[in-house]
């Protein structure tokens, strides 16, 4: 269900920010992982500035980062100004926690 939240905003980046005309949204798991890559042929941004995070507006790339972080996930982004962006949250997990994902 983490990995559907940190999606969900991610989908909403693309719509938002992106002017994107094209996303693909891949979700992959291996033995004691999970994760979902967004890749969107937008506007891209320089990773270089921060990114404001608005008060109720969802919580960013930056708070993304941290709330994987701190369950033992991580984020990576790769985007550059005119070339869209792409954004792979992964996540540990258990076995079971992969039950009926496939």
């Amino acid at each position: 269900m983490r990995l559907l939240r940190v999606a969900q905003g991610l989908l909403a980046n693309a719509r938002e920010h992106a002017r994107a005309t094209h996303v693909h949204v891949t979700p992959t798991h291996g033995d004691g992982w999970a994760a979902v890559e967004v890749r969107d042929n937008g506007r891209g941004f320089d990773q270089r500035i921060a990114q404001p995070v608005s008060p109720n507006r969802g919580f960013g790339l930056v708070a993304a980062r941290e709330r994987l972080s701190s369950l033992g996930g991580t984020l990576t982004v790769d985007s550059t100004p005119g070339h869209g962006t792409s954004v792979r949250a992964v996540l540990p997990v258990a076995d079971r926690d992969l039950v009926g994902a496939s």
